[in-house]
């Protein structure tokens, strides 16, 4: 465990450095101008549409294997019946972005106008199918995490990062359009190495009233309740940051990753692995045991 939890340190390390350099890459390129301004929306839209969703799936997912296991059902088929709902959901959502388009990037950047609208408008349209692969994303990495590998998973954001990293390189010389479809790229290359690594026989299944999946909605929406509140906070800055003057977006965006690498580093890695712990715990209704660990950590 300290070896698995030393090279995932590294791994997240090496992701947030990756993350900063595409940063620093896309900023010598670019600055803080409408280009950026108008790839941060593009790219902010589809996180904001369904990452808040995501991320009640990671966290509910792990717990609800762990009940699927100790009933001796089929775990199988469980994912893939969630993989099938939620990419359903998924490309309703794109549809309706797609009809929409202009309104939501009003909707997330007020201030925008002439040009940058027209940019951002399009960069959406791109990158709004990414939303299907990070669906994906988060329901592979719970099944890795449930499965105590780890590093499978981080590595995954590596190489994502990699992906969008070189193709901001490429925009540069090939045209602006290649940063929403990297980012699609990245996205998508992350979840088919996920599903190759995760190995489960995919199914059509259809089943909205599997108790197991009820119980994970039932647990997802206070969740999704809780972490909406971030993406609003989000929506509200980058709405008032894009009335202000061109490229304070991008300054804003430059910040926020800046702050992220110490929380994504020290703090995340820790809580993905502790989590996996305490819901094993929990699901033995092993409450002992539970404060006992706590006290350790």
């Amino acid at each position: 465990m300290n070896i698995q939890a030393a090279i995932l340190f590294v791994l997240t390390f090496l992701a947030k450095v990756m993350g900063f350099s595409r940063d620093l890459i896309l900023s010598y390129y670019y600055g803080a101008s409408n280009i950026v301004d108008a790839y941060v929306i593009a790219t902010t839209i589809p996180m904001v549409v369904f990452s808040f969703v995501g991320t009640g799936i990671q966290t509910s997912l792990i717990p609800m294997l762990d009940k699927v296991d100790s009933e001796g059902g089929s775990k199988s088929e469980f994912i893939a019946n969630i993989v099938n709902i939620f990419s359903i959901f998924c490309f309703l959502a794109i549809i309706v972005v797609l009809i929409c388009t202009k309104p939501v990037v009003m909707l997330f950047a007020s201030g925008f106008d002439g040009e940058t609208m027209e940019l951002a408008v399009s960069f959406t349209r791109f990158s709004i199918s990414g939303i299907v692969f990070s669906t994906l994303t988060y329901i592979f990495t719970s099944v890795l995490h449930h499965k105590n590998r780890f590093i499978a998973a981080a590595f995954s954001i590596v190489l994502m990062d990699f992906i969008v990293l070189i193709f901001v390189v490429l925009s540069h010389f090939f045209g602006l359009y290649l940063l929403p479809v990297g980012n699609v790229a990245a996205l998508g290359i992350q979840a088919i190495f996920l599903w190759c690594i995760v190995r489960y026989n995919h199914k059509i299944i259809l089943d909205f009233r599997n108790s197991n999946f009820i119980l994970l909605i039932q647990t997802i929406v206070p969740i999704i309740i809780g972490a909406s509140v971030n993406q609003v906070n989000l929506l509200i800055d980058q709405t008032l940051a894009s009335r202000i003057m061109i490229g304070a977006i991008s300054y804003l965006n430059y910040a926020n990753k800046v702050l992220a690498v110490v929380q994504g580093v020290f703090i995340l890695a820790f809580i993905s692995l502790v989590y996996l712990k305490m819901s094993q715990i929990l699901i033995q209704r092993d409450f002992k045991k539970l404060n006992d660990s706590i006290k350790n950590w």
